[in-house]
């Protein structure tokens, strides 16, 4: 007979080129499965895929499962809104003509004017988003196997002590046994 902990604690990092993630994963004693999942916005879809992966491998113990990612910065980029500069460049001879003394602004002073730069933050994509999940439920498929094994160990240790004392209660029994038949 194995005997199983339904206590454990494990923990995987992991990272790709976007981000890095954290699966944390807590069991205690329960009757029953219950699996209570901790995810970042964006992430609860994940959350009917682990509770059907965690039924697979576990039967019993209330499972918290907590994922935390920090995604790292996928670069900036700048673009020039030209038709912006283009309006800005055609009305300047005109109004250097309206007011006296006015000389053409450097390309310094036109690259300060509000719209002419503008800042772009690369986003990620559809296809490598499917990669991420991919990659956060083999980490999430490898910590649950790590608990398993977790388990695993102290139900062997548990299963020793029990046997343990076991055999001791045995050999009290059967002294037990040897002095009540002596008895008158």
């Amino acid at each position: 007979m194995s005997i199983h902990s339904m206590t454990g604690f494990t923990r995987t990092e992991h990272k790709n080129n976007f981000c890095s993630w954290c699966w944390e994963l807590k069991s205690l004693n329960s009757r029953g499965l219950d699996v209570r999942c901790r995810l970042p916005r964006g992430f609860e879809h994940l959350e009917e895929k682990i509770k059907s992966l965690s039924g697979k491998l576990f039967s019993r113990g209330s499972l918290h499962v907590n994922l935390s990612v920090n995604w790292f910065s996928l670069g900036q980029g700048y673009m020039i809104n030209e038709s912006l500069l283009r309006d800005i460049v055609s009305i300047t001879p005109s109004i250097e003509e309206k007011i006296l003394d006015l000389k053409s602004p450097s390309v310094a002073e036109i690259f300060q004017i509000p719209g002419i730069v503008e800042v772009q933050t690369r986003t990620i994509t559809q296809i490598e988003r499917k990669q991420i999940v991919h990659e956060m439920l083999m980490t999430f498929e490898f910590t649950m196997e790590r608990l398993r094994k977790t388990r695993a160990k102290e139900g062997l240790r548990i299963q020793k002590i029990l046997s343990r004392d076991l055999k001791k209660l045995s050999a009290l029994v059967k002294k037990a046994e040897i002095v009540l038949k002596k008895q008158p």
